[in-house]
């Protein structure tokens, strides 16, 4: 396991001399942004939650699905902190209390490769929630065949999938495995013989030979308009 963020977040602190209020600016600031960061990736996360507190912020990365506290921070760190990576996701920033839900993403390179981080914020009585998801587009797809299918599952599925009309819902907590499960089957399924469309939010990975629609209802581009 890494060295532990708390402590790194100390030594950056203290190297940095913060002991009072921050501005959103600040070096100590974007290296804070940089560190949250560059841990979820070493710790392979696939979330990061930024969650105002009384006191301050707690930080939360999630790992095989299940949350886990590495950091809290102060009150002075806090908000400069959530408007910083606000600003990076092209998302306004407003006073505490007259915020409203909203969606953002980042390209973040790390390590020779780019990731797509997709960000939601909702306000709270203490600040915007911020929620971050870490896709790498890079990573290669399992094969349906490797997703862990007890054979008893894996025949009747591989069977639905390739009738010619229907519906099957494919459901589960987060992190479960259903944006894996899904883009394994189109990827067992695309064919020069046949036309796949898709509507997703977001496209998490590229697949060719199959027409992705990415869901954005700002231009009336929704799941009923598309269906």
């Amino acid at each position: 396991m890494p060295a532990s963020l708390q402590q790194t977040y100390d030594n950056l602190r203290f190297a940095h001399g913060r002991t009072g209020a921050v501005a959103t600016g600040d070096s100590f600031i974007i290296q804070l942004v940089e560190l949250l960061l560059s841990h979820a990736v070493e710790i392979r996360a696939s979330d990061i939650h930024i969650e105002p507190t009384a006191s301050g912020a707690r930080i939360r990365y999630r790992i095989d699905g299940l949350l886990h506290e590495l950091l809290t921070l102060s009150t002075e760190v806090r908000d400069p902190l959530t408007r910083s990576i606000k600003l990076k996701a092209n998302m306004t920033i407003e006073a505490v209390g007259r915020s409203k839900p909203q969606d953002g993403r980042i390209d973040y390179p790390a390590s020779g490769r780019s990731l797509d981080l997709r960000l939601s914020s909702f306000p709270t009585i203490f600040g915007d929630v911020l929620a971050i998801r870490i896709l790498d587009r890079s990573a290669p797809l399992l094969a349906l065949e490797k997703l862990g299918f007890p054979q008893s599952t894996f025949k009747p599925f591989w069977q639905i999938i390739q009738r010619p009309s229907g519906l099957f819902l494919v459901t589960g907590p987060a992190n479960s495995g259903k944006t894996t499960t899904l883009y394994g089957a189109l990827d067992k399924l695309r064919s020069p013989h046949i036309k796949i469309v898709t509507l997703e939010d977001p496209v998490e990975y590229q697949l060719e030979g199959i027409d992705q629609a990415q869901i954005n209802s700002a231009v009336g581009v929704t799941f009923a308009s598309g269906l």
